[in-house]
């Protein structure tokens, strides 16, 4: 198998897992990406039609990483407003009041 059949079907893995909702497994794989890349010879002519496919396969992969972005940004989103509701209830002070409530 060509180190480029070898990509591809790392590829394929990745999107297999982002498909199925697990961007992080996909992720994983880049490493393993990497590896075959730095042993790969120099691409041929025969080379083309998987290149070309490992592209295509990227641009779909992308959009799932993408998305998953896009959520981690709405969940810190949300926590940061969540915070900031939080030290808004506990500055409010009432005059003469004690924080801690020490009459039993």
């Amino acid at each position: 198998m060509s180190s480029y059949a070898a990509l591809l079907e790392l590829v394929r893995q990745q999107l297999a897992a982002a498909r199925g909702g697990d961007v992080e497994s996909a992720l994983a794989l880049m490493n393993a990406r990497q590896r075959v890349l730095d042993v790969a010879a120099p691409a041929s002519p025969a080379d083309r039609p998987l290149i070309e496919e490992v592209l295509a396969l990227d641009r779909e992969l992308a959009g799932f990483i993408r998305q998953r972005m896009l959520r981690i940004r709405e969940q810190s989103l949300a926590l940061q407003r969540g915070q900031t509701a939080m030290r808004g209830y506990g500055s409010v002070r009432h005059p003469g009041a004690s924080r801690l409530n020490t009459v039993r």
